[in-house]
């Protein structure tokens, strides 16, 4: 038996992308510990890229977990208010995008039940080619 009744096992799918989606530009990079960045992408090393509305708050952003000199997983949280205008995809696209021009390869992992994350990774140009993880669930 693979995991216990506290820690189920959840199947995650595995995407990489070699050619994003082409799209404007939307994010600015930030150092983490710039003050603009908010909590949540502050579990990044590096760099992060976001998004800011007209008042200067982030409403999007994308965070890079850097598994190795090639493999660079993007991580995308959208703000409710910001949600359904494409924005996370174009800032994934724009995160491979930059990836890909540093000789790396980003890849994007998501719950296999999370269809809105698989919207925005396909979206952004990360097609499901079948790769599948297995992945014990935080208590």
């Amino acid at each position: 038996m693979v995991g216990d009744r506290d820690r189920p096992v959840v199947q995650t799918v595995f995407r990489w992308c070699t050619d994003p989606t082409p799209s404007d530009d939307v994010g600015v990079w930030l150092d983490r510990g710039d003050p603009a960045v908010p909590d949540w992408l502050h579990p990044f090393g590096g760099r992060v890229l976001v998004d800011r509305d007209a008042g200067g708050n982030v409403v999007s952003g994308v965070g890079v977990k850097r598994h190795d000199s090639i493999g660079h997983e993007l991580a995308v949280v959208t703000t409710p208010a910001a949600r359904g205008r494409g924005l996370a995809a174009a800032l994934v696209a724009q995160a491979a995008r930059s990836i890909l021009s540093q000789d790396g390869l980003p890849i994007y992992l998501h719950l296999a039940t999370n269809a809105a994350s698989a919207h925005v990774a396909e979206s952004a140009g990360f097609m499901d080619t079948g790769w599948i993880g297995l992945a014990l669930q935080d208590k």
